[in-house]
This record gives C-alpha cells, sequence and structure tokens, in this order.
C-alpha cells in the first residue's frame, strides 16, 4: 500500500502549483506559520481521500521509507490520532534536507529569487541561501543571511546581518535595518542603519549612510560613492591611488530630514484629525438644547454633563434624531479629548528630539592605514579636499577648520 503525506497547511498559490510533489524541498521553499498542537500533515493511503473531505498537498513516501523519518525537530507523530504529524512548537514548517522541522524563526534553507517571490514577516528571519531576482525582503525583526546578495532589497526593523555580502552589479540592491548593520563586503549598493554599520571586506562605488558610527576592519578599503555617518568613520584605507572621488559626510544624522518630514506629516494628520472632530462637536451641540456653549478647552465638563441629563432622564425625552445626535456628541467628545492627548505626545517627542538632532561636534574620519588623495571630507559645515596621500590620520574640527592629526 502505498503511502502519501498530505499536508493540512495553507500553501501560496503562487509558490505551490501542484497537488503532489516527489521532494519536500519543491513546495516547502518559503515556511509556514504553525502552532503548537496543530495537525501540520497526516498519513494517508495513496489515490484515496480523507472521510473529513478535506485536500491539501501531498508527498508520496518511497516504499522504503516510513512517514516517521521525515519528522525532524518539534514534530512527532500524534498518539491519539496515529498517522498525524502535530507540531510541538509555535514556529514555522520548513523543510531541510529533506526532513520536515519546525524552526522558532522564519528560516530558508534555499536560495530567495523571484519564484520564492516576495518576503514580509514581523518574526526573525534567517535565510541560508543567496538573494537575487528582484525580490523585496522585510522583517519587524533581526535578519541574517548567509548568502550573497545580489539585485534585491531588504530591510530590517532590528540588526542586519548579511554575512555573504552584497553586491549589485549593475542592479539597485539596498539594504537597511532600524540597529546595527553587518555585511562582509559592498559593492555598488546602497546602505542604511539606524545604528552603526561594521564591513569586513572592500567598499566599492556604494553610497553609506548610519545614523551612529561606520567602521571597516582588516585589510578593508573604501573607494568611490558617499558615505555619511553621524559620529565617526573609520577604515584602513580610504580613496584609491588614481584618486578616485570618494565622498565623505560626517557630524549631521544623514536621516535628519526624513525624520523631520515624518514628524511633520504626522503633527499635520494629528492637527487634521483634531480639526474635524472639534467640528462635528460644534454640529451637534448646535442640534441639541441646554447645552453649555462650546469651550474646545473643557471637553471633559461636556461629558460630565451628559452624564447627569442621562441620569436625571433628559436624555429619554429627546426625539429619535436629537437622541441619535446627544449619542454621537459623546463619541465625538472621547475621540477629540484622546486626539488632543496623542497631538501632546507628538509635540513632546518633537521637542525632545531638538537635541538629538545637534550636529556631533566630535565626530571623525580615522584612516587607519592611508587615506589617498581625492577624498573630500565635509565635517558639520565644513570641507577639505584631500591633495596628497596622508599615513595612519585622524581628521576631526579644531578651531574652526578641519584639521589632521596622528593617530597614537
Amino acid at each position: 500500500m502505498a503511502i502519501e503525506i498530505e499536508f493540512l497547511t495553507v500553501f501560496s498559490k503562487k509558490r505551490v502549483r501542484k497537488n503532489r510533489y516527489d521532494r519536500l524541498e519543491d513546495f516547502l521553499t518559503i515556511p509556514v506559520k504553525v502552532h503548537q498542537g496543530q495537525v501540520v500533515a497526516r498519513e494517508i493511503e495513496a489515490g484515496t481521500v480523507h472521510e473529513d473531505k478535506k485536500v491539501g498537498v501531498r508527498f508520496t513516501v518511497p516504499d522504503d521509507k516510513e512517514t516517521a523519518s521525515y519528522l525532524g525537530n518539534k514534530l512527532s507523530m500524534s498518539e491519539r490520532n496515529p498517522g498525524d504529524i502535530v507540531s510541538q512548537i509555535n514556529g514555522f514548517l520548513c523543510a531541510h534536507d529533506e526532513r520536515l522541522t519546525v524552526t522558532r524563526i522564519f528560516e530558508v534553507f534555499a536560495d530567495i529569487n523571484m519564484h520564492a517571490g516576495n518576503i514580509s514577516e514581523p518574526s526573525p528571519i534567517r535565510i541560508h541561501g543567496g538573494i537575487t531576482g528582484g525580490v523585496k525582503i522585510r522583517s519587524n525583526s533581526d535578519i541574517e543571511v548567509l548568502g550573497l546578495m545580489e539585485n534585491a532589497e531588504i530591510h530590517a526593523g532590528g540588526n542586519l546581518l548579511l554575512r555573504g555580502g552584497l553586491t549589485g552589479n549593475g542592479e539597485l540592491v539596498s539594504a537597511s535595518s532600524g540597529k546595527d548593520l553587518y555585511v562582509k563586503f559592498v559593492q555598488q549598493g546602497k546602505l542604511e542603519s539606524g545604528g552603526s554599520i561594521t564591513i569586513d571586506g572592500p567598499v566599492m562605488n556604494s553610497d553609506l549612510a548610519a545614523a551612529k558610527k561606520i567602521t571597516l576592519r582588516g585589510k578593508a578599503r573604501l573607494v568611490g560613492g558617499v558615505t555619511m555617518a553621524k559620529e565617526e568613520i573609520s577604515t584602513p584605507q580610504i580613496g584609491s591611488e588614481a584618486a578616485t572621488p570618494t565622498d565623505i559626510k560626517l557630524g549631521k544624522d544623514p536621516f535628519l530630514s526624513r525624520r523631520k518630514k515624518k514628524r511633520a506629516e504626522t503633527l499635520q494628520n494629528a492637527q487634521e484629525i483634531l480639526a474635524v472632530n472639534t467640528g462635528k462637536i460644534r454640529i451637534a451641540l448646535n442640534n441639541l438644547d441646554g447645552m453649555p456653549e462650546f469651550n474646545p478647552e473643557d471637553l471633559l465638563s461636556y461629558i460630565f454633563h451628559m452624564s447627569d441629563m442621562t441620569r436625571e432622564g433628559k436624555k429619554e425625552g429627546l426625539s429619535n434624531d436629537k437622541e441619535e445626535c446627544f449619542t454621537q456628541l459623546g463619541g465625538y467628545l472621547l475621540s477629540t479629548i484622546y486626539q488632543k492627548d496623542q497631538l501632546k505626545k507628538i509635540e513632546a517627542e518633537v521637542a525632545s528630539d531638538e537635541s538629538y538632532d545637534a550636529p556631533c561636534k566630535n565626530a571623525s574620519l580615522k584612516a587607519i592605514s592611508i587615506a589617498h588623495p581625492g577624498v573630500k571630507i565635509s565635517i558639520i559645515d565644513e570641507t577639505i579636499t584631500l591633495d596628497r596621500e596622508y599615513e595612519n590620520i585622524r581628521f576631526a574640527i579644531k578651531n574652526g577648520k578641519i584639521r589632521p592629526t596622528a593617530l597614537k
């Protein structure tokens, strides 16, 4: 009797287009979210339909193997219903080395390309292969990529680790993180970090931006492109013997204008909502008799007044239209009070960010080995272009000008 494993999880129709497969990796390329105790699959006789009439994607078990041999970490056969395959934890069902497993993070054991499609996931992501094909990958948490990243976009709300490096090969390739970012090397790429960037290899013709520091380690070198950081840029070598234009900008948050724009939009949106709600309150008050004169600075008193009217039975004496207006007024008042509190919080956040927006007067560029001619250095509002080679040098603002000093 031939046996099949029938999967009861829901697969994307873009990725799973057949009813039967001979290899697990052919359809479980992208993990599927499962819950503790969930029956994710079951044994079933080939060619039959289960009595519950449910039909799922099937994998044919070879004659010389048993279903249990395909179960990896955090999966087990059910004792209550023999043949059912149950997840032991909340996690993600995936296939690795032709075995089923459940991982606690969104873990992909293959390359990501257009066939696999874009990924948007709130949980941490780990990709064991490379990324290509113009796909977009996003997580609210950390992302780790072990293979090479090419022609793609990736954003991590937390930390981002690109252990295989990043190369554009003439195509757009960008990576950003809300916190720190690590990459093995960068070629024709764009990196943005809400924290610091660390690189262990060459950076060639790329644009880098970090809210804190950028550090190149080992024998790495920084050649071409625009590199921006608020606090410090440190690299063994910068520029080239051919005087390749290399632009360095320090002292200012590279994301300041973007952040200010977002603040302004958030503030304007809150003010517009507040104005709309205030207008609705005025209209409702005009349609009700015996209400106090409108005072936008004391909305809570209207809540108390309406409560008194309800307790004294005055609400029951209203017509149907006015009773509906009375009920709507309560909602408008509560919404406006909440919106005013939100507006105060936004205004407070804007005020508290002003000190964070200030330039970093101690910002510096460190060339631990060599700084070549042609490197343009801007620190806050001062700019110089190197006209000769420097060794073991630090550039920083001193007496209002950018000055070189030897590294100790």
